[in-house]
């Protein structure tokens, strides 16, 4: 096969709760991780807006080559902002309440997003993320398109090498 990949990201995270075990996601979550795992061929990553979680961490590293870039528009991390500060400050917020009630409880929770917001940026955690470049928009399709090209030139007789040689199994399912 050998076609590379292209893909533009914005994954939330997998849903949680007993709706979503009744459904099986996590179990439909791992079949994806498997695949993403096992295969070889080369990923382009386009973080467009979102990429939270188990979810995220599969889509945009789940193993090498892969390649990401980010909108300006991008976050990530393990939580989003909304749920993940009730959950990491529930007794630090639970306490808040208890001295200051529910003014004090929304005060201490400003104050938090405030400061996760600040450390948030797409530009301060590139990096991290292991995203290569923060690219405007309008330079996606150039940028794509010179990875492809990279791929093909340099990357595609190394990967046929290997295959020939038998490293590389191709597996159709």
């Amino acid at each position: 096969m050998n076609l590379p990949i292209v893909q533009f990201v914005d994954v939330p995270g997998y849903a949680i709760g007993t709706v979503a075990e009744r459904n099986a996601t996590m179990r439909w979550g791992v079949e994806l991780a498997k695949t993403y795992f096992a295969t070889t061929t080369p990923i382009f990553n386009v973080i467009t807006r979102r990429a939270y979680g188990v979810a995220g961490g599969i889509m945009l590293g789940a193993r090498d080559p892969v390649v990401q870039v980010a909108w300006p528009s991008g976050n990530w991390g393990s939580l989003p902002l909304d749920g993940g500060i009730e959950v990491g400050h529930r007794q630090e917020l639970r306490e808040a309440e208890q001295r200051g009630g529910k003014e004090g409880k929304a005060a201490r929770y400003k104050e938090l997003e405030e400061e996760y917001l600040r450390l948030m940026n797409p530009v301060r955690t590139a990096n991290a993320f292991g995203v290569q470049e923060i690219v405007d928009p309008k330079d996606t399709r150039k940028t794509c398109c010179g990875w492809v090209r990279h791929v093909y030139d340099v990357l595609m007789a190394e990967r046929l090498a290997l295959r020939n040689c038998g490293k590389i199994q191709p597996v159709f399912s």
